[in-house]
Order: structure tokens, then C-alpha cells, then sequence
């Protein structure tokens, strides 16, 4: 299903009569000149000359359109102009643009006033292709060739720097690295860490040690009794514990600063006043999922209670140690550094800027996202899951036992998705952290893996789904 974005048409929203506008090319084309200079000052002085007076009298409206439109530059890279048309529902031109070396379209509208002088405002889709506009699909005896082009294109304009790496079964058909990253190199992979942690859960329930259903009290007891006592370790593995603190920025920023698990669980009671969406007062656990960070650094404690080890410790002996992952780890100095848009822990944003990312380092080995790997460790973890070797059964029976609905055709289980996307049947995980993004999943027909690393926010998912529009991985 194609993302859909409408953005602040201000002739809309402020209930303005729109008749049949004047169709004004010089808009458009000052407008892709502006986008593509990828200049703060270009941009804002295109705002003020040509939008009303209710946008370009103020500074805020002024910042946030131009902020908006560079943060599209930094997604989508330089565009052309494909076709336009008059769109009748917004009775106001409409622009099909086609990225330059992203090779993605966007959709742009602009809405103009009655005499064609002045924009009221714009309306963005974005990976909206024209209608009746075929893409032929590139297959997959293809797919090397395109990639080498693409990826370089892409690179050499920002818009992609990680490794890649593609197989069918368990062949490897492509493994690459551009921009910033060198092949081999270490990355960190956010949440995908997720998957890691609850295998090691999924090991003590094995061996006998614990069970899903257990209330978290028997093993944190640090906790006030009337949330502990009702969560329970499968609430915590499907996301439905109702344990979330992260709209809470505080918090968020000193958990970063913790040096261990314990301290780390110690920091999220003293904020538990603090959950999201009020919950602690009559506190229940949740029916539904909502994706919660702090339900899996719990599951990482209860590991270190019930094992007598560290976390990191007990990764390294069960699964990097047994699957020889030489390149997997927690020391974040073994990876390479991130960069950011996010140029403080308040979450600023500067379009066209980045910044190192030290500051948003763990300083404790993070079962929720803390684990740093390459493509080709995450391959060989996700081919000893398929192969059972971390534990006993069929691998989607025992991952995806216990699940919950995030939406339509998509669930999650113990530390995996499952869903459907441009007709293939996708299971796996992503994560992303400021200066680090990743994507490891696997097409169940035909059977490819695609692992995708980034030192950049966003970017591995993109080309995820980039390649999902684009190739035929069944020819």
C-alpha cells in the first residue's frame, strides 16, 4: 500500500471557496528551484515572495514550511518535474516530480488564489507514482546491475550510506557497502536488538527456567506490586504490557546515561507517575499493541536475574559465541559513528546538517536497542533462527506462537513481524536511532533475505521498501 501524505493546504483548512485557479507554471518552476538549490535561504525567500501574507507574515509558518520541504529534500534528493494536470477535487495544479538518483515519486500541489498571484498553500503524496503509470519491474537476474548503478547514484548525494546485502536461500546474490560505510564494517541496528533479546527469553522458557506467563514479579522486584503483579513476560515480548515512558523526554535522555540494566530499571520506576497516556492511575495492561521500548530492557533484566549473568554476557555465550557472530556486540566504539539530522538530545532537527551522534549512545548494553552487528552476521543469526539452532521447533511456530495485531494483515510476536507489503509476505524486524537505521527481513516466497544497515536515520527502510515497488523477486 502506497504512504499518503497531505500537507497543510491552507486554502483548505481555512474553509476558503476554492473556484478553478490560474494555472501558474512560474510557480512550480521557482518552486524546483528553490527545493533543489537544498538551501535554507533559497527556500525561505521562495516561501515569503510567493506565498499569501497569512504564511510569509509569519516567521513560524515561514520555518515550517521551509524546514518541511528541506526535510523532502533530504529524503527524496533532487527532483524533476514528470507531468502535470489540473485536479479538479482541488479545483488547483498538480505536479508528478520524479527523483533524480532516488528514483521515487512525489506528487506536489499547489494552491493558488483565484487571480494566480499568490499560494495559499500545498499538498504533498509522497511514493505516489502518476496515475496509469506503469514502472516496469526490475528482475531479479537484474537486480546486481541495478543496485551497483543506483546505490552510487544514491550515495554520492547523500542519500544512502550502509551495507546491503540480498540472498536467495542461502546463496548470497549481493553484498555491498557505500557512501560513509566500508564492507565489514560495524553498525549499529536499534531494534532489531529486540529479536536477539527475545530469543534469549525464548531459551529459558526451554530450558525450563521461566514461563511466558509469568508476572514480571517474580523476578523484578524493583516494581510496585499493583503493575508487576498484572504484567506478565508475554506482555512484555507482544508490546502490550502498557509499561511506555517514552513520551517522556527526561526520561529518554537519562536512560541513556545509565550504566547498567539494574540502574536502568530503577531510573524507569522512579518515573512510572509518568507512563504514557496516564496510565499509571488504575493501571492495566493493555488489550492492544503499542511498541514499547521499556518492556524489552525489562525482559533483558529478568534474563540477568534469572541467569546469574550480564545480559551482554549471556548474549555472547548463547548466540554470537555459538554462531561464531564475530562482528556482533554491544561496545558501540567497535561501530561505525552514526550521523544525524538530530543535532541535540532535545530531538532538533536541522535539514541539510549532520551531526555526530555520540550523545546518543547507550552506556549500557541495551536489550531494547543497544546491539551493534554487519550484514553478514545478521545473515547468518536469521538463517540459525529458519535452522532452529537457538531453539527447539519450527522457527515461525515458536516466534510467532503468541502474537498481536499491529493492522491489517500484520502481526507481532516474540520479537518479529510479520505482514504483507507490494504482495510479498515479509518477517522480520527495523530499528532506527538517530544515526542508525536497519532492516533485516525475510520474503517467505520466494525465500530472500534482505539485510540492510545504515549510518543514517531512515535510510535502510527506505531502500527496503524502495526495492519491495521495485523488483520481481520472483523472476
Amino acid at each position: 500500500m502506497i504512504k499518503t501524505f497531505l500537507i497543510v493546504a491552507l486554502g483548505i483548512l481555512m474553509n476558503v471557496k476554492l473556484t478553478a485557479q490560474v494555472h501558474n507554471e512560474a510557480f512550480i518552476g521557482n518552486w524546483l528551484k528553490a527545493y533543489n538549490s537544498a538551501s535554507s535561504e533559497v527556500m525561505q525567500a521562495f516561501i515569503i515572495d510567493n506565498y499569501q501574507a497569512r504564511v510569509s507574515d509569519s516567521t513560524e509558518l515561514v520555518e515550517s514550511f521551509r524546514d518541511y520541504f528541506l526535510k523532502l529534500y533530504d529524503e527524496f534528493g533532487q527532483l524533476q518535474l514528470y507531468s502535470s494536470y489540473f485536479d479538479s477535487t482541488y479545483q488547483s495544479p498538480k505536479y508528478n516530480l520524479k527523483g533524480v538518483y532516488s528514483n521515487e515519486w512525489l506528487s506536489l500541489l499547489l494552491v493558488t488564489s483565484k487571480s494566480g498571484e499568490k499560494l495559499l498553500g500545498h499538498g504533498v503524496w509522497k511514493y505516489s507514482p502518476p496515475q496509469n503509470h506503469n514502472t516496469p519491474k526490475i528482475k531479479f537476474r537484474n537486480l546486481s546491475k541495478y543496485l551497483d548503478t543506483y546505490l552510487q547514484g544514491m550515495a554520492e548525494n547523500g542519500l544512502f550510506s550502509g551495507s546491503i546485502l540480498i540472498a536467495r536461500d542461502d546463496k548470497v546474490h549481493y553484498d555491498k557497502s557505500f557512501g560513509d560505510v566500508g564492507k565489514g564494517d560495524q553498525i549499529k541496528i536499534a531494534s532489531v536488538s529486540k529479536l536477539f533479546t527475545s530469543i534469549a527469553i525464548v531459551q529459558l522458557v526451554q530450558q525450563g527456567h521461566i514461563s511466558i506467563n509469568d508476572p514480571i514479579s517474580k523476578y523484578v522486584k524493583e516494581y510496585p506490586s499493583d503493575i508487576s503483579q498484572q504484567v506478565t513476560i508475554k506482555h512484555l515480548l507482544l508490546h502490550t504490557s502498557g509499561i511506555e515512558l517514552d513520551d517522556n523526554r527526561n526520561f529518554v535522555n537519562k536512560s541513556r546515561f545509565a550504566t547498567s540494566l539494574e540502574e536502568l530499571i530503577n531510573l524507569q520506576v522512579n518515573y512510572l507517575d509518568s507512563l504514557n497516556e496516564g496510565r499509571r492511575m488504575n493501571f492495566k495492561p493493555l488489550e492492544n499493541y503499542d511498541y514499547s521500548n521499556e518492556g524489552y530492557d525489562l525482559l533483558g533484566y529478568i534474563v540477568e536475574v534469572v541467569s546469574g549473568r550480564s545480559f551482554d554476557e549471556f548474549l555472547w555465550h548463547n548466540i554470537f559465541k555459538k554462531l561464531d557472530l564475530r562482528n556482533t556486540g554491544f561496545d558501540v566504539a567497535n561501530a561505525v559513528q552514526g550521523l544525524s539530522h538530530y543535532k541535540d538530545l532535545k530531538y532538533n532537527y536541522v535539514p541539510g546538517k549532520l551531526f555526530n551522534t555520540e550523545q546518543f549512545d547507550f552506556n549500557y548494553p541495551s536489550p531494547s536497542g543497544g546491539i551493534y552487528s554487519t550484514t553478514s552476521d545478521l545473515f547468518k543469526f536469521y538463517k540459525a533462527i529458519q535452522k532452529s539452532k537457538l531453539f527447539e521447533g519450527e522457527w515461525m511456530n515458536v516466534l510467532l506462537a503468541e502474537s498481536v495485531s499491529t493492522g491489517e494483515d500484520s502481526k507481532y510476536g516474540f520479537g518479529i513481524m510479520k505482514r504483507s507489503e507490494q504482495g510479498y509476505r515479509v518477517v522480520g524486524h527495523h530499528g532506527s536511532l538517530p544515526g542508525a537505521n536497519a532492516a533485516v527481513y525475510y520474503l517467505t516466497d520466494p525465500k530472500i533475505y534482505i539485510v540492510i544497515l545504515s549510518n543514517r536515520e531512515d535510510q535502510a527502510m527506505r531502500l527496503f521498501s524502495h526495492l519491495l515497488r521495485r523488483v520481481s523477486f520472483k523472476t
